[in-house]
């Protein structure tokens, strides 16, 4: 890889440590990062979900987190996570692209609600079970589950609500991760909306239907690990305390 790759990395520019978004600040503390490979594992990573298979190591767990929450906190400070959401995309793309992800576009989709009222959760859920294998549409509903059982001011449910919603507006990401032959796949769930009902319980709101425009996308990524180990250092510098204020750990045993 050029060296140009770890110059580009440096010159990203990121809010400043424990702000969510440039001006928005959020008090959290850290959580380290499961080490036992063999059970599934999910985390809060500042707006995203991130849920691993059984058997992803801990390296590959720890590079998608960090490889992940790098490209949110450029694209956050480039641009308005809620309201500039393809620009916002497209940028979180291109960091990504640059430390070493495949990605495909995000295309999005406006998604129709049949009922009057609906939440999130739900969409999430059926968007899993026609999108991901068994394996890991179980880790997801587990990680929901879990953010469903956490208390109001848990600071892992604070910072996801906090990262990924504003106002009436949300932009976030559910993903989940598995590995063979050393080899990470990762497969994304974004969804983006304006709910014209301001809320601060993104998963778990009751939105009205009529008045609210959900639009997802799902795309499939992998992460070249001979690529990315060329720039792990480099990425980890630039995060310094971001990685352990934006990565917190969900309990999914």
């Amino acid at each position: 890889m050029p060296l140009d790759h770890d110059a580009s990395i440096m010159a990203l520019d990121l809010p400043k440590a424990g702000q969510a978004h440039k001006g928005r600040a959020l008090p959290i503390s850290p959580a380290a990062i499961a080490a036992d490979i063999q059970k599934p594992s999910a985390f809060v990573d500042k707006g995203s979900i991130v849920a691993f298979t059984a058997g992803v190591s801990g390296q590959n767990r720890e590079d998608v987190l960090n490889s992940t929450l790098l490209s949110q906190l450029a694209a956050d400070h480039k641009y308005d996570r809620e309201k500039q959401v393809m620009d916002w995309y497209g940028f979180y793309q291109d960091v990504l692209g640059k430390i070493g992800w495949v990605v495909q576009g995000f295309n999005f989709e406006t998604r129709k609600q049949s009922q009057q009222s609906f939440t999130m959760d739900e969409a999430v859920l059926e968007i899993a079970e026609a999108a991901l294998t068994g394996q890991e549409e179980l880790v997801v509903v587990a990680a929901i589950d879990a953010m469903r059982k956490l208390p109001k001011k848990d600071g892992r449910l604070q910072l996801f609500n906090h990262s990924a919603a504003s106002d009436t507006e949300g932009n976030f990401q559910i993903s989940v991760c598995s590995e063979k032959n050393g080899a990470v796949a990762m497969k994304t769930m974004a969804f983006t909306y304006d709910a014209r009902q301001q809320n601060t319980d993104v998963l778990f709101f009751s939105y009205a239907s009529s008045s609210t425009q959900l639009k997802t996308a799902t795309v499939g990524q992998s992460l070249d690990s001979n690529v990315y180990a060329q720039v792990r250092q480099t990425a980890i510098t630039k995060l310094g305390d971001n990685a352990k204020n934006f990565v917190l750990d969900l309990d999914i045993s």
